[in-house]
């Protein structure tokens, strides 16, 4: 199984993939292909939102959601009028084309799987983390103190 932390950087290189498909391809195979990878691209942001959660206390939970989901909506906001800005720039010129939003929003997507991989280990994995407080609870020692 993936871990967290590679799930996250798998997911956001497919949207650096799937974008990259779409600002450059000139044939209908590369928007399939993009299609096929923007599909699994979205996998990212359920699991980031699971890993912040697993690192704050019970009491935090409600507002770690709602920063997530208000983070989402204000891109789902702002990232269409920026991108529309760009493609109303380039759409007449041959160079960087029409497509060029694409590579922009690609470029956004490569950034964040750059810092998906500057993730720490031990607390971006959740699992491996569970585990070993499941252990220390069987062993009878104490278990990991609450990341906050």
């Amino acid at each position: 199984c993936l871990q967290e932390k590679r799930a996250v950087t798998l997911g956001l290189m497919l949207g650096t993939i799937h974008n990259l498909f779409w600002g450059l391809s000139s044939t209908k195979w590369g928007i399939f292909a993009g299609m096929v990878a923007s599909e699994f691209a979205g996998l990212y942001f359920p699991i980031i939102v699971s890993m912040r959660s697993a690192n704050v206390g019970e009491e935090e939970q409600g507002r770690v959601q709602g920063a997530f989901f208000a983070l989402e909506a204000i891109a789902d906001a702002v990232g269409p009028v920026i991108l529309q800005g760009i493609y109303n720039q380039t759409e007449n010129t041959v160079r960087p084309g029409p497509g060029f939003m694409f590579v922009v929003a690609a470029l956004i997507y490569a950034f964040g799987a750059i810092a998906a991989c500057m993730l720490p280990a031990d607390k971006a994995n959740v699992r491996s983390r569970t585990r070993g407080e499941d252990l220390g609870r069987e062993n009878g020692t104490q278990s990991l103190p609450a990341i906050s």
